[in-house]
Protein backbone atom coordinates (compact mmCIF):
# COMPACT_ATOMS: atom_id res chain seq x y z
CA UNK A 1 0.00 0.00 0.00
CA UNK A 2 2.88 2.29 -0.87
CA UNK A 3 0.63 4.80 -2.71
CA UNK A 4 -2.25 4.90 -0.22
CA UNK A 5 -0.78 7.48 2.19
CA UNK A 6 0.09 9.76 -0.73
CA UNK A 7 -3.42 9.44 -2.19
CA UNK A 8 -4.94 9.98 1.26
CA UNK A 9 -3.01 13.22 1.69
CA UNK A 10 -4.11 14.50 -1.72
CA UNK A 11 -7.73 13.68 -0.93
CA UNK A 12 -7.55 15.34 2.48
CA UNK A 13 -5.98 18.51 1.11
CA UNK A 14 -7.99 18.97 -2.11
CA UNK A 15 -9.95 22.19 -2.43
CA UNK A 16 -10.70 22.60 -6.12
CA UNK A 17 -10.10 21.16 -9.58
CA UNK A 18 -6.39 21.40 -10.29
CA UNK A 19 -3.14 21.11 -8.38
CA UNK A 20 -2.01 23.26 -5.49
CA UNK A 21 1.54 21.95 -5.30
CA UNK A 22 4.51 24.28 -5.66
CA UNK A 23 6.53 23.52 -8.77
CA UNK A 24 10.02 22.58 -7.64
CA UNK A 25 12.75 21.41 -9.98
CA UNK A 26 16.42 20.94 -9.34
CA UNK A 27 19.18 22.66 -11.21
CA UNK A 28 19.74 20.14 -13.98
CA UNK A 29 22.83 18.40 -15.26
CA UNK A 30 25.07 21.05 -16.80
CA UNK A 31 25.69 19.12 -20.01
CA UNK A 32 21.96 18.83 -20.53
CA UNK A 33 20.55 22.02 -19.06
CA UNK A 34 23.37 24.50 -19.37
CA UNK A 35 24.34 27.43 -17.09
CA UNK A 36 21.80 27.94 -14.31
CA UNK A 37 21.99 31.67 -14.95
CA UNK A 38 21.53 31.22 -18.66
CA UNK A 39 18.58 30.89 -21.02
CA UNK A 40 17.63 27.36 -19.92
CA UNK A 41 17.33 28.52 -16.31
CA UNK A 42 15.23 31.48 -17.45
CA UNK A 43 13.04 29.11 -19.45
CA UNK A 44 12.49 26.97 -16.34
CA UNK A 45 11.44 30.03 -14.34
CA UNK A 46 9.17 31.14 -17.16
CA UNK A 47 7.32 27.82 -17.02
CA UNK A 48 6.98 27.86 -13.25
CA UNK A 49 9.81 25.47 -12.39
CA UNK A 50 11.03 27.12 -9.19
CA UNK A 51 14.18 25.89 -7.49
CA UNK A 52 13.77 25.58 -3.73
CA UNK A 53 16.03 22.92 -2.22
CA UNK A 54 14.59 23.41 1.26
CA UNK A 55 11.11 22.63 -0.02
CA UNK A 56 12.36 19.52 -1.83
CA UNK A 57 14.03 18.22 1.33
CA UNK A 58 10.88 18.88 3.34
CA UNK A 59 8.68 16.82 1.06
CA UNK A 60 9.92 13.57 2.57
CA UNK A 61 8.78 14.62 6.05
CA UNK A 62 5.41 15.97 4.91
CA UNK A 63 4.14 12.79 3.24
CA UNK A 64 3.18 9.34 4.53
CA UNK A 65 1.66 10.84 7.68
CA UNK A 66 -1.96 10.70 6.52
CA UNK A 67 -4.55 8.52 8.20
CA UNK A 68 -5.64 5.23 6.69
CA UNK A 69 -7.35 5.44 3.32
CA UNK A 70 -10.78 3.86 2.86
CA UNK A 71 -12.68 2.82 -0.23
CA UNK A 72 -15.62 4.94 0.90
CA UNK A 73 -13.44 8.04 1.12
CA UNK A 74 -12.08 7.40 -2.37
CA UNK A 75 -15.55 6.99 -3.86
CA UNK A 76 -16.81 10.17 -2.20
CA UNK A 77 -13.77 12.10 -3.36
CA UNK A 78 -14.13 10.81 -6.92
CA UNK A 79 -17.78 11.88 -7.10
CA UNK A 80 -16.97 15.33 -5.70
CA UNK A 81 -14.11 15.83 -8.15
CA UNK A 82 -16.26 14.77 -11.08
CA UNK A 83 -18.87 17.36 -10.08
CA UNK A 84 -16.16 20.03 -9.85
CA UNK A 85 -14.67 18.93 -13.17
CA UNK A 86 -18.00 19.13 -15.01
CA UNK A 87 -18.67 22.62 -13.63
CA UNK A 88 -15.14 23.64 -14.63
CA UNK A 89 -15.54 22.28 -18.16
CA UNK A 90 -18.94 23.93 -18.65
CA UNK A 91 -17.41 27.23 -17.63
CA UNK A 92 -14.03 27.05 -19.36
CA UNK A 93 -14.07 24.61 -22.29
CA UNK A 94 -15.78 25.58 -25.57
CA UNK A 95 -15.62 21.96 -26.74
CA UNK A 96 -17.25 20.47 -23.66
CA UNK A 97 -19.88 23.19 -23.46
CA UNK A 98 -21.15 22.00 -26.81
CA UNK A 99 -20.60 18.30 -26.15
CA UNK A 100 -22.64 18.45 -22.93
CA UNK A 101 -25.38 20.76 -24.16
CA UNK A 102 -27.66 17.97 -25.36
CA UNK A 103 -27.66 16.04 -22.09
CA UNK A 104 -27.94 19.28 -20.10
CA UNK A 105 -31.07 20.23 -22.05
CA UNK A 106 -32.50 16.77 -21.37
CA UNK A 107 -32.22 17.23 -17.60
CA UNK A 108 -33.70 20.72 -17.68
CA UNK A 109 -30.50 22.74 -17.52
CA UNK A 110 -30.77 26.35 -18.67
CA UNK A 111 -27.97 26.71 -21.23
CA UNK A 112 -28.04 28.82 -24.38
CA UNK A 113 -26.70 27.94 -27.84
CA UNK A 114 -23.21 29.17 -26.98
CA UNK A 115 -23.02 26.91 -23.93
CA UNK A 116 -23.54 29.71 -21.39
CA UNK A 117 -26.01 29.71 -18.51
CA UNK A 118 -29.19 31.57 -19.42
CA UNK A 119 -30.23 34.20 -16.93
CA UNK A 120 -33.34 36.36 -17.00
CA UNK A 121 -32.23 38.34 -13.96
CA UNK A 122 -32.00 42.12 -14.39
CA UNK A 123 -28.51 43.63 -13.94
CA UNK A 124 -28.82 47.16 -12.58
CA UNK A 125 -25.69 47.51 -10.46
CA UNK A 126 -22.33 45.97 -9.62
CA UNK A 127 -24.01 44.21 -6.69
CA UNK A 128 -26.50 42.70 -9.12
CA UNK A 129 -23.63 41.53 -11.33
CA UNK A 130 -21.85 39.87 -8.41
CA UNK A 131 -25.07 38.22 -7.28
CA UNK A 132 -25.72 37.05 -10.85
CA UNK A 133 -22.27 35.48 -11.07
CA UNK A 134 -22.81 33.68 -7.76
CA UNK A 135 -26.17 32.38 -8.91
CA UNK A 136 -24.63 31.17 -12.18
CA UNK A 137 -21.90 29.35 -10.26
CA UNK A 138 -24.49 27.69 -8.04
CA UNK A 139 -26.52 26.71 -11.08
CA UNK A 140 -23.43 25.24 -12.76
CA UNK A 141 -22.75 23.07 -9.72
CA UNK A 142 -26.39 21.95 -9.63
CA UNK A 143 -26.19 20.95 -13.30
CA UNK A 144 -22.85 19.23 -12.69
CA UNK A 145 -24.35 17.21 -9.83
CA UNK A 146 -27.23 16.14 -12.05
CA UNK A 147 -24.81 15.14 -14.81
CA UNK A 148 -22.67 13.14 -12.39
CA UNK A 149 -25.73 11.20 -11.23
CA UNK A 150 -26.32 10.24 -14.90
CA UNK A 151 -22.65 9.59 -15.62
CA UNK A 152 -23.17 6.79 -18.12
CA UNK A 153 -25.16 9.15 -20.37
CA UNK A 154 -22.28 11.62 -20.70
CA UNK A 155 -20.78 11.42 -24.23
CA UNK A 156 -17.28 10.04 -24.72
CA UNK A 157 -14.26 11.99 -25.87
CA UNK A 158 -12.28 10.22 -28.61
CA UNK A 159 -8.82 10.66 -30.14
CA UNK A 160 -10.35 12.17 -33.24
CA UNK A 161 -11.92 14.90 -31.09
CA UNK A 162 -8.46 15.91 -29.89
CA UNK A 163 -7.11 15.93 -33.44
CA UNK A 164 -9.92 18.08 -34.80
CA UNK A 165 -10.87 20.24 -31.81
CA UNK A 166 -8.01 20.02 -29.34
CA UNK A 167 -7.60 23.79 -29.00
CA UNK A 168 -11.29 24.07 -28.07
CA UNK A 169 -10.61 21.77 -25.11
CA UNK A 170 -8.10 24.13 -23.50
CA UNK A 171 -9.44 25.63 -20.27
CA UNK A 172 -6.75 28.22 -19.48
CA UNK A 173 -5.20 31.24 -21.17
CA UNK A 174 -2.57 30.21 -23.77
CA UNK A 175 0.12 31.90 -21.68
CA UNK A 176 -0.49 29.31 -18.95
CA UNK A 177 0.40 26.40 -21.25
CA UNK A 178 4.03 25.35 -20.69
CA UNK A 179 4.20 22.16 -22.74
CA UNK A 180 2.51 20.80 -25.86
CA UNK A 181 2.97 17.15 -26.84
CA UNK A 182 2.21 16.25 -30.46
CA UNK A 183 1.42 12.66 -31.40
CA UNK A 184 1.05 11.44 -34.97
CA UNK A 185 -1.36 8.54 -35.39
CA UNK A 186 0.46 5.41 -36.53
CA UNK A 187 0.17 4.79 -40.27
CA UNK A 188 -1.25 8.21 -41.14
CA UNK A 189 0.11 11.47 -42.46
CA UNK A 190 -2.78 13.61 -41.24
CA UNK A 191 -2.90 16.11 -38.36
CA UNK A 192 -1.49 15.02 -35.02
CA UNK A 193 -3.02 14.94 -31.57
CA UNK A 194 -1.78 17.83 -29.48
CA UNK A 195 -2.00 17.52 -25.68
CA UNK A 196 -1.61 20.70 -23.63
CA UNK A 197 -0.16 20.96 -20.10
CA UNK A 198 0.29 23.72 -17.53
CA UNK A 199 3.16 23.61 -15.00
CA UNK A 200 0.59 22.52 -12.38
CA UNK A 201 -0.47 19.62 -14.61
CA UNK A 202 3.11 18.44 -14.93
CA UNK A 203 3.66 18.77 -11.20
CA UNK A 204 0.86 16.25 -10.71
CA UNK A 205 2.81 13.78 -12.84
CA UNK A 206 6.11 14.55 -11.18
CA UNK A 207 4.60 14.05 -7.73
CA UNK A 208 3.11 10.71 -8.80
CA UNK A 209 6.46 9.54 -10.22
CA UNK A 210 8.19 10.61 -7.01
CA UNK A 211 6.04 8.38 -4.82
CA UNK A 212 5.45 5.63 -7.36
CA UNK A 213 9.18 5.03 -7.79
CA UNK A 214 9.64 4.44 -4.06
CA UNK A 215 8.43 0.89 -4.48
CA UNK A 216 11.54 -0.04 -6.48
CA UNK A 217 14.16 2.68 -5.93
CA UNK A 218 15.83 3.95 -2.75
CA UNK A 219 18.06 6.96 -2.02
CA UNK A 220 21.47 6.44 -3.58
CA UNK A 221 20.26 4.27 -6.44
CA UNK A 222 21.51 5.02 -9.96
CA UNK A 223 18.75 4.69 -12.54
CA UNK A 224 19.29 4.46 -16.29
CA UNK A 225 16.37 6.17 -18.07
CA UNK A 226 15.64 5.00 -21.62
CA UNK A 227 12.90 7.57 -22.28
CA UNK A 228 12.64 10.87 -24.21
CA UNK A 229 14.32 13.59 -22.17
CA UNK A 230 15.64 16.33 -24.47
CA UNK A 231 13.04 18.96 -23.62
CA UNK A 232 11.92 20.42 -20.30
CA UNK A 233 8.78 18.64 -19.17
CA UNK A 234 9.35 15.50 -21.27
CA UNK A 235 8.74 12.05 -19.81
CA UNK A 236 12.40 11.34 -19.07
CA UNK A 237 12.92 14.84 -17.70
CA UNK A 238 10.06 14.49 -15.21
CA UNK A 239 11.24 11.05 -14.14
CA UNK A 240 14.76 12.33 -13.51
CA UNK A 241 13.38 15.21 -11.44
CA UNK A 242 11.24 12.82 -9.40
CA UNK A 243 14.25 10.60 -8.69
CA UNK A 244 16.15 13.63 -7.47
CA UNK A 245 13.39 14.32 -4.95
CA UNK A 246 13.71 10.73 -3.84
CA UNK A 247 17.46 11.03 -3.32
CA UNK A 248 18.32 8.78 -6.26
CA UNK A 249 20.14 9.68 -9.49
CA UNK A 250 18.57 9.32 -12.90
CA UNK A 251 20.81 9.62 -15.92
CA UNK A 252 20.81 9.19 -19.68
CA UNK A 253 23.40 7.84 -22.09
CA UNK A 254 23.61 10.61 -24.66
CA UNK A 255 25.34 8.40 -27.24
CA UNK A 256 22.08 6.50 -27.55
CA UNK A 257 20.49 9.39 -29.37
CA UNK A 258 21.97 8.53 -32.76
CA UNK A 259 21.61 5.20 -34.48
CA UNK A 260 24.88 3.51 -35.31
CA UNK A 261 26.47 0.11 -35.53
CA UNK A 262 25.81 -2.36 -32.78
CA UNK A 263 22.86 -4.43 -31.68
CA UNK A 264 19.57 -2.61 -32.18
CA UNK A 265 15.93 -3.56 -32.19
CA UNK A 266 14.36 -3.84 -35.59
CA UNK A 267 11.08 -3.66 -37.40
CA UNK A 268 7.86 -2.22 -36.04
CA UNK A 269 9.13 -1.70 -32.49
CA UNK A 270 12.14 0.28 -33.68
CA UNK A 271 10.09 2.47 -36.00
CA UNK A 272 7.50 3.16 -33.29
CA UNK A 273 10.06 4.09 -30.64
CA UNK A 274 12.11 6.26 -33.02
CA UNK A 275 8.96 8.08 -34.05
CA UNK A 276 8.09 8.79 -30.40
CA UNK A 277 11.58 10.05 -29.59
CA UNK A 278 12.85 7.04 -27.63
CA UNK A 279 16.38 5.73 -27.91
CA UNK A 280 16.57 2.82 -30.30
CA UNK A 281 20.17 1.58 -30.30
CA UNK A 282 21.35 0.39 -26.91
CA UNK A 283 24.51 -1.20 -28.29
CA UNK A 284 26.39 2.06 -27.77
CA UNK A 285 26.05 2.20 -23.98
CA UNK A 286 29.36 2.53 -22.15
CA UNK A 287 29.72 -0.77 -20.28
CA UNK A 288 31.66 0.83 -17.42
CA UNK A 289 28.82 3.27 -16.81
CA UNK A 290 26.21 0.55 -17.10
CA UNK A 291 27.91 -1.51 -14.39
CA UNK A 292 27.18 1.30 -11.93
CA UNK A 293 23.43 1.35 -12.49
CA UNK A 294 21.08 -0.31 -10.01
CA UNK A 295 17.78 0.12 -11.89
CA UNK A 296 16.50 0.73 -15.42
CA UNK A 297 13.30 2.38 -16.70
CA UNK A 298 12.24 2.07 -20.32
CA UNK A 299 10.15 0.31 -22.99
CA UNK A 300 10.20 -3.51 -22.83
CA UNK A 301 11.79 -3.90 -26.27
CA UNK A 302 14.79 -1.75 -25.34
CA UNK A 303 15.28 -3.43 -21.99
CA UNK A 304 15.08 -6.92 -23.48
CA UNK A 305 17.58 -5.91 -26.15
CA UNK A 306 19.88 -4.65 -23.42
CA UNK A 307 19.89 -8.08 -21.78
CA UNK A 308 21.57 -9.29 -24.98
CA UNK A 309 24.06 -6.46 -25.40
CA UNK A 310 24.96 -6.18 -21.69
CA UNK A 311 24.25 -9.61 -20.15
CA UNK A 312 26.75 -9.21 -17.29
CA UNK A 313 25.11 -6.26 -15.51
CA UNK A 314 22.88 -6.85 -12.48
CA UNK A 315 20.31 -4.08 -11.90
CA UNK A 316 18.15 -5.03 -8.93
CA UNK A 317 14.96 -3.49 -10.37
CA UNK A 318 13.44 -2.90 -13.80
CA UNK A 319 10.40 -0.78 -14.67
CA UNK A 320 8.82 -1.60 -18.03
CA UNK A 321 6.69 1.23 -19.36
CA UNK A 322 5.59 3.10 -22.48
CA UNK A 323 4.51 -0.02 -24.38
CA UNK A 324 2.69 -3.33 -24.07
CA UNK A 325 4.50 -5.68 -21.65
CA UNK A 326 4.55 -9.28 -22.85
CA UNK A 327 5.16 -12.33 -20.63
CA UNK A 328 8.25 -13.25 -22.65
CA UNK A 329 9.74 -9.79 -22.00
CA UNK A 330 9.45 -10.21 -18.24
CA UNK A 331 10.88 -13.74 -18.45
CA UNK A 332 13.86 -12.60 -20.57
CA UNK A 333 14.87 -10.02 -17.96
CA UNK A 334 14.43 -12.33 -15.01
CA UNK A 335 16.33 -15.16 -16.68
CA UNK A 336 19.26 -13.00 -17.75
CA UNK A 337 19.64 -10.50 -14.91
CA UNK A 338 17.57 -11.89 -12.04
CA UNK A 339 16.04 -8.43 -11.58
CA UNK A 340 12.72 -7.58 -9.98
CA UNK A 341 10.36 -6.50 -12.77
CA UNK A 342 7.75 -3.80 -12.21
CA UNK A 343 5.23 -2.61 -14.77
CA UNK A 344 3.62 0.77 -15.41
CA UNK A 345 0.64 1.71 -17.55
CA UNK A 346 0.00 5.24 -18.77
CA UNK A 347 -0.37 7.46 -21.80
CA UNK A 348 0.17 11.11 -22.63
CA UNK A 349 -3.55 11.85 -22.48
CA UNK A 350 -3.59 10.62 -18.86
CA UNK A 351 -0.75 12.98 -17.95
CA UNK A 352 1.82 10.22 -18.67
CA UNK A 353 1.18 8.21 -15.50
CA UNK A 354 -1.82 6.06 -14.59
CA UNK A 355 -1.08 2.87 -12.67
CA UNK A 356 1.86 0.76 -11.49
CA UNK A 357 2.46 -2.65 -9.95
CA UNK A 358 3.28 -2.62 -6.25
CA UNK A 359 5.79 -5.47 -6.32
CA UNK A 360 7.73 -7.81 -8.58
CA UNK A 361 5.44 -9.24 -11.24
CA UNK A 362 4.43 -12.88 -11.11
CA UNK A 363 3.55 -15.22 -13.92
CA UNK A 364 0.64 -17.18 -12.46
CA UNK A 365 -1.06 -14.60 -10.23
CA UNK A 366 -1.72 -11.09 -11.64
CA UNK A 367 -0.20 -8.42 -9.41
CA UNK A 368 -2.16 -5.65 -11.06
CA UNK A 369 -1.49 -1.94 -11.44
CA UNK A 370 -2.62 0.37 -8.63
CA UNK A 371 -4.39 3.43 -10.09
CA UNK A 372 -3.60 7.00 -9.01
CA UNK A 373 -7.25 7.56 -8.12
CA UNK A 374 -6.67 11.03 -6.72
CA UNK A 375 -6.00 12.27 -10.27
CA UNK A 376 -7.83 9.82 -12.55
CA UNK A 377 -11.25 8.18 -12.76
CA UNK A 378 -11.10 4.92 -14.73
CA UNK A 379 -14.01 3.01 -16.26
CA UNK A 380 -14.12 -0.25 -18.20
CA UNK A 381 -16.77 -0.18 -20.95
CA UNK A 382 -17.99 -2.57 -23.59
CA UNK A 383 -16.35 -1.22 -26.79
CA UNK A 384 -19.49 -1.98 -28.83
CA UNK A 385 -22.43 -1.19 -26.55
CA UNK A 386 -20.38 1.35 -24.48
CA UNK A 387 -22.08 0.09 -21.32
CA UNK A 388 -20.01 0.26 -18.14
CA UNK A 389 -18.82 -3.23 -17.25
CA UNK A 390 -18.60 -4.73 -13.76
CA UNK A 391 -15.33 -5.61 -12.05
CA UNK A 392 -13.57 -8.58 -13.57
CA UNK A 393 -14.88 -8.17 -17.12
CA UNK A 394 -12.57 -7.17 -19.98
CA UNK A 395 -13.39 -4.05 -21.96
CA UNK A 396 -12.04 -0.73 -23.15
CA UNK A 397 -10.28 1.55 -20.67
CA UNK A 398 -11.93 4.99 -20.42
CA UNK A 399 -10.28 7.76 -18.40
CA UNK A 400 -11.44 11.05 -16.90
CA UNK A 401 -8.76 13.43 -15.62
CA UNK A 402 -9.96 14.79 -12.28
CA UNK A 403 -7.32 17.42 -11.52
CA UNK A 404 -5.86 18.66 -14.83
CA UNK A 405 -6.22 22.38 -15.56
CA UNK A 406 -4.84 22.97 -19.05
CA UNK A 407 -6.68 20.32 -21.05
CA UNK A 408 -8.89 18.08 -18.90
CA UNK A 409 -10.40 15.04 -20.63
CA UNK A 410 -13.87 13.68 -19.92
CA UNK A 411 -14.57 9.98 -20.51
CA UNK A 412 -11.70 9.62 -22.96
CA UNK A 413 -11.64 6.35 -24.92
CA UNK A 414 -8.08 5.03 -24.84
CA UNK A 415 -8.54 2.07 -27.21
CA UNK A 416 -6.71 -0.09 -24.64
CA UNK A 417 -8.20 -3.30 -23.29
CA UNK A 418 -8.22 -3.93 -19.55
CA UNK A 419 -10.24 -4.96 -16.53
CA UNK A 420 -10.39 -4.31 -12.81
CA UNK A 421 -9.14 -7.10 -10.56
CA UNK A 422 -11.80 -8.18 -8.07
CA UNK A 423 -9.59 -9.57 -5.34
CA UNK A 424 -8.00 -7.18 -2.82
CA UNK A 425 -4.26 -6.80 -3.22
CA UNK A 426 -2.09 -8.64 -0.70
CA UNK A 427 -0.23 -5.38 -0.08
CA UNK A 428 -3.32 -4.05 1.73
CA UNK A 429 -4.05 -1.14 -0.63
CA UNK A 430 -7.67 -0.09 -1.20
CA UNK A 431 -6.83 1.50 -4.55
CA UNK A 432 -8.43 -0.13 -7.59
CA UNK A 433 -6.13 -2.33 -9.67
CA UNK A 434 -6.02 -2.85 -13.40
CA UNK A 435 -5.05 -6.26 -14.74
CA UNK A 436 -2.24 -6.30 -17.29
CA UNK A 437 -3.32 -4.03 -20.12
CA UNK A 438 -3.69 -5.72 -23.50
CA UNK A 439 -2.65 -4.42 -26.90
CA UNK A 440 -4.44 -1.36 -28.20
CA UNK A 441 -7.32 -1.52 -30.64
CA UNK A 442 -8.79 0.87 -33.16
CA UNK A 443 -11.98 2.39 -31.75
CA UNK A 444 -14.50 4.16 -33.92
CA UNK A 445 -15.60 7.64 -32.82
CA UNK A 446 -19.08 6.87 -31.50
CA UNK A 447 -19.92 10.58 -31.11
CA UNK A 448 -20.06 11.09 -34.87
Amino acid sequence: MYLDPWVAEKINSHTSTGAENVQVFRGGHEKRHGDENGPVHENRLKHGYVQDQEHVNGLEQEHFNSGSLTREALDTYSETKRVELLAFLMEKSPFYKQLLKGIIDSIGGNMDASGSINSARAINSREDMVADEIMDAVQLLDIARSLTSKWELIPFTCPQDIILQGEQMICVHPSEISRIVSQTTSGTTGPSKRIYFTPQDQELTLDYFHYGMKVMVAPGDKVLILLPHKSIGSLGFLLQESLFRLGAEGFFEESLETLGEGFSIEGEAQNRLKKLGYVSDIGKIDLLKVKEITAIVGPPSLIVTMTKTHPSIRPHSILMTADFVAAEDRKAVKDKWGSRVFEHYGMTEMGLGCAMSCRDTEENMPVGYHIRENDLYIEIVDPLSTKILPQGEWGEIVVTTLTRKGMPLLRYRTGDTGRFLKEPCSCGSVLKRLDRVQKRTQIKNINE
